[in-house]
């Protein structure tokens, strides 16, 4: 169960990760229809799960029915019984076990086609009832009901195959076994469904359940909700709720937008498992994929294939900073498709923009430059000049001509970057802001600060319309304009920025984060320009104790932090303190670099 959307960091999961698991259950949904699975499918998933049993002489036996019987019942028979399968499957989806969802992935494949199959049967016999509600109960931590309680009309996901009941006594059984556990809270989720929506398939499944007493329907993977009123059901147990929930339309623009996501994340064009390590790796999830490709390559006999699997290889390699090694994957990747491609063809191109990548994170800027126009040069005669694709590499061009220090062609690589961008009205808004920091960090090494602090503005504008944006970001790019402003000695203005910054990072981050002690500096360093020595030694002396408790001895940033208080010390003319912290900073620098 995840909450789509949240970025509550009381939540138990990350923020972000509920996306996460939703997306990476939708790619996996998607996927499977490019798969042929054939008997040896069910047997490669028995001996494997039989590795795992050694000595559980029930599971062994249930495993042996499993693989001899499989095709004499139904899959959701399979799923409702009290065997090992749905206990495995969900276990496998709640963690991302993607070994074992490659194992499994026939049977999850063959329940969802069932579910599809069934959903269509009993579609025109249910033509004359627009609703129905159907009950579930189960017991959720404390935790989760907390956010559940503030995510009313939001968005739910459960990242499985849902069973739930026509009947709420059933239904309020199972929320109540849930009390015997005093970390839970018994919840009984009252789903309506509209069928006039296009949305998540679900089936009656009463005659094709191991035990039909209990389950009525069952939904096709990983549907969402729309929360809506919570009750208490007892007024003398506050552990004992009922959730009312919506199934959602496919339509739902928060849906649409996550989906949209996953397009960017997880290639459609892209067949198999293949697609769902290329999800992995954008959302740096590497030892994910990396398991999914060492399953690969060991069952790959195509050189396409061969290409594509060594390519991500690549990939993991460079989001693990392993530069060396990545280049030799994606050169290895690019000697096969140049090969079996024309010499123009888009994966070849692909294989060229991430050598300039690999090259540029390396500092060799002149061979990125070149890996970086080729692959432009074969971008421009396969892509629209608007693609998606180009804001990207053109972003890659000017950025290394501004390491270069070749500011006029970076500005100039930027600009085509914001053209392509003003034609493309799906793109993603902050790919904008984070052009318009970089073309303001060019301005500022050109010393046009003004330019600069214009861009930023702009950054800030688009990031706080965007719901998606994490506030942190907005305390960052309030630094950076405040920074700007102490160049330009107007001292007072960036203390405003610094100040603002300094808000949102201390309702955001936790007491001791490192940002905070950037803001603590940032604001001493305005007070200081502005001569009130008192004043910055204060917010310096608050900076250095963060640096203490976050930072090793030998920190570069604590022996700022002494450097700093040494120059109030020494502006006030207590030039025996200052000594003191000049002396102490040295020390530091010392160990950093010995003389």
């Amino acid at each position: 169960m995840t909450f789509i959307g949240t970025t509550d960091e009381t939540s138990e999961q990350n923020p972000g990760k509920s996306d996460q698991i939703f997306m990476f259950t939708q790619v996996l949904s998607g996927l499977l229809s490019t798969i042929k699975f054939t008997e040896k499918s069910i047997e490669e998933f028995s001996t494997y799960y039989r590795k795992q049993l050694i000595d559980n002489v029930t599971e062994l036996r249930n495993i042996g029915k499993f693989e001899r019987e499989y095709h004499d019942y139904t899959p959701t028979w399979w799923y409702t019984s009290q065997i090992f399968v749905s206990s495995m499957l969900n276990r496998a989806l709640r963690s991302m076990d993607v070994v074992t969802l490659i194992k499994m992935g026939f049977f999850i494949f063959d329940l969802q086609q069932y579910i599809f199959k069934l959903h269509a049967q009993q579609k025109i016999a249910h033509q004359n009832s627009k609703f129905c509600i159907v009950y579930r109960g189960q017991g959720i931590s404390q935790k989760d009901f907390d956010q559940m309680k503030r995510s009313r009309n939001q968005l739910l996901s459960f990242n499985n195959f849902l069973c739930a009941s026509k009947c709420r006594n059933i239904a309020m059984n199972y929320a109540r076994q849930a009390l015997v556990t005093p970390d839970l809270v018994g919840v009984l989720f009252a789903i309506t469904i509209d069928r006039s929506l296009d949305s998540t398939p679900c089936a009656t499944i009463r005659e094709s359940v191991c035990y039909p007493a209990d389950e009525d329907i069952i939904f096709s993977l990983n549907p969402v909700f729309r929360v809506g009123q919570l009750k208490s059901i007892s007024k003398g147990n506050r552990r004992l709720w009922q959730v009312d929930l919506a199934l959602t339309s496919n339509n739902d623009p928060q849906v649409r937008v996550l989906n949209e996501r996953i397009f960017e994340l997880a290639n459609p064009h892209c067949i198999g498992w293949r697609r769902l390590s290329e999800f992995l790796i954008n959302q740096c999830e590497v030892d994910k994929a990396q398991i999914i490709c060492d399953t690969l390559i060991t069952e790959i006999f195509d050189e396409g294939e061969t290409a594509y699997l060594h390519y991500q290889y690549g990939s993991i390699k460079f989001h693990r900073e392993e530069y060396p090694e990545a280049k030799l994957f994606y050169n290895f990747a690019l000697d096969i498709f140049e090969n079996i491609r024309s010499p123009t063809d888009i994966d070849v191109a692909k294989c060229y923009h991430r050598i300039g990548s690999v090259c540029e994170a390396m500092n060799d800027y002149s061979t990125a430059l070149l890996r970086f126009e080729k692959a432009l040069e074969m971008y421009e005669k396969n892509l629209s000049l608007h693609n998606p694709i180009l804001i990207g590499l053109n972003k890659n061009i000017a950025r290394v001509y501004s390491q270069i220090d070749n500011y006029s062609k970076s500005l100039w690589y930027y600009e085509k970057v914001l053209e392509i961008n003003k034609n493309i009205p799906s793109t993603n808004d902050s790919d904008l802001a984070s052009c318009y920091v970089e073309m303001a960090l060019v301005y500022k090494k050109l010393g046009d600060y003004l330019k600069a602090i214009s861009l930023l503005e702009k950054t800030i504008s688009i990031l706080e319309k965007d719901q998606q944006s994490n506030s942190t970001d907005i305390a960052t790019v309030y630094n950076d304009i405040g920074s700007l402003y102490e160049k330009l000695n107007q001292n007072s203005t960036a203390l405003r920025y610094f100040e603002e910054a300094l808000k949102i990072n201390e309702t955001n981050l936790p007491p001791h984060h490192p940002d905070l002690a950037v803001c603590y500096r940032n604001i001493g360093s305005a007070y200081f320009q502005k001569t009130d020595y008192l004043k910055a030694l204060s917010f310096y002396q608050k900076a250095h104790e963060l640096c203490r408790r976050i930072l090793p001895i030998n920190q570069i940033h604590l022996a700022i932090s002494y450097t700093d208080q040494g120059d109030v010390y020494d502006q006030i003319g207590n030039y025996t303190q200052a000594l003191l912290y000049y002396k102490a900073a040295l020390t530091v620098y010392q160990n950093i670099d010995p003389l």
